[in-house]
């Protein structure tokens, strides 16, 4: 597997895992579900304003072999979120979004991003990094913790 910072040109195939990821979210907390007109462009424009942003990136893994009609199997968007004084701690990295086409998962692909994206942040000064996990997602929560993420904080929701 081959992962790399995704690039401008790199948007289309990028906008389509999105989209994916968004599916995926959608179904497992309806709070994740997006307008009818949503689609590829609103994607795209998403992950180009992070793509142009310097205190933020996205990772992109493609197999090994070529980069052909396969594309992209999965990616990563990270970025950094800053605290004012007098915090102590006022820079900290989060791992916004996270995706790896189901055909794919369980291959060390998902790793592989986030491994990249933490060197990153690492590279920028960062002591912790965030990441959020919808409760009804087992899996996901599975995967963050084999990594060694560990739960720090339980957000609470009133719907009104």
């Amino acid at each position: 597997m081959a992962v790399r910072l995704a690039r401008p040109r790199d948007l289309d195939r990028l906008a389509a895992l999105f989209g994916l990821l968004v599916a995926d979210q959608a179904a497992l907390d309806p709070a994740f579900d997006v307008e009818a007109h949503a689609g590829d462009s609103s994607w795209r424009a998403l992950l180009e304003k992070r793509l142009e942003q310097p205190h933020g990136g996205v990772w992109l893994a493609t197999p090994a072999q070529t980069e052909g009609p396969t594309g992209p199997v999965g990616l990563c968007v990270a970025a950094l979120a800053r605290r004012p004084p007098p915090f102590r701690e006022t820079l900290r990295g989060e791992l916004e979004h996270l995706f790896v086409r189901e055909e794919w998962r369980r291959q060390g692909v998902g790793g592989a991003l986030c491994e990249a994206a933490l060197a990153w942040l690492g590279g920028l000064g960062v002591s912790r990094v965030a990441v959020e996990v919808t409760r009804g997602n087992a899996g996901g929560r599975s995967f963050w913790e084999a990594l060694g993420f560990v739960a720090s904080m339980d957000v609470l929701h009133r719907r009104l």
